[in-house]
């Protein structure tokens, strides 16, 4: 069975949930291509996506691209500008950005000499993020998360995470894969 990356977690991951742990799965293969990827294609609408995103942001050999690409498709920014009780509690971005936030004021993130491609876009993340902080706390207002501005300051280097990829299982287990050309 071929599964394209787009279809990855959407196949694959969740299948998981009714033959075993996705989680355990990730763990089984801690390469950061495939975590990169993963977490890419994760909806957070689905159940036990969000619950699996924050493991990844939280396990010691999660790149800083995961975090960097994470908070800019989550679009952390318009977190920084809300209160905790403005905030709709059944967001299921929130738990993933409170993680990511938590760890980007600790230890932070290993590069694994991947790069989210994202220079110029982290630096657009963290005026935005900036903005929104201080339009909240001009009217008082203490935001839900903070910017993590050591994350978003970082002009990422090495490569960019591999072009997609085509996953070929046989049921859990990962057979091989083929790269296909990177989109221009």
């Amino acid at each position: 069975m071929t599964d394209p990356r787009s279809a990855f977690a959407h196949h694959f991951l969740f299948q998981l949930t009714f033959e075993g742990s996705a989680r355990d799965w990730l763990e089984d293969h801690p390469d950061p291509q495939i975590w990169f990827q993963t977490a890419a294609d994760l909806s957070l609408d689905l159940p036990g996506n969000a619950e699996l995103l924050v493991w990844i942001l939280r396990h010691p050999l999660c790149p800083e691209a995961i975090a960097a690409d994470t908070f800019c498709r989550l679009e952390g920014w318009r977190y920084c500008g809300v209160t905790a009780n403005s905030c709709d509690p059944e967001d299921p971005a929130v738990p993933v950005l409170l993680a990511l936030v938590a760890r980007a004021a600790g230890r932070g993130w290993h590069s694994f000499g991947l790069n989210d491609g994202g220079g110029h876009h982290r630096h657009e993340m963290l005026a935005a993020c900036m903005a929104a902080r201080q339009a909240l706390t001009r009217r008082g207002g203490l935001p839900l998360i903070d910017p993590p501005v050591m994350l978003l300051a970082k002009v990422p280097r090495g490569p960019r995470p591999e072009p997609q990829k085509t996953w070929i299982f046989e049921g859990r287990e990962l057979l091989t894969w083929r790269q296909d050309p990177r989109p221009h």
